[in-house]
């Protein structure tokens, strides 16, 4: 799906690329699509993970197709001056994101339309 094409994007355009998702199975071909690295975010601290594998920084672009109860944590993971991308809210929710968030982290909520 889109995120496979994202990884693969990401990997071209030099990027480290840290793919989450909800599964194993999805975390599996996320590594094979050429993920550096794979977070399940069903089950672990997001923003703790990130961090480590981000050496504190954050991750610079969040690519979401998903949306959902995830999004606001996935926001905490931004670095100084990210780009978060909304694709879409596959999850069903729309999410709300305290704009205090983009205030504090310096960073912009793109919507990302494909037509």
């Amino acid at each position: 799906g889109c995120g496979m094409a994202a990884v693969m994007i990401g990997k071209a355009m030099g990027a480290k690329v840290i793919a989450a998702a909800s599964t194993p199975e999805k975390l599996a071909a996320a590594k094979k699509a050429g993920a550096d690295e794979v977070v399940q975010y069903t089950k672990v601290d997001l923003k703790k993970t990130i961090k480590q594998l981000t050496k504190k920084r954050g991750v610079d672009v969040i690519f979401d197709p998903v949306g959902g109860d995830f999004a606001q944590k996935a926001v905490r993971c931004m670095a100084w001056g990210g780009r978060y991308l909304v694709i879409g809210f596959a999850a069903g929710s729309i999410p709300r994101i305290p704009a205090n968030l983009l205030l504090l982290k310096s960073c912009a909520l793109v919507g990302v339309f494909w037509g």
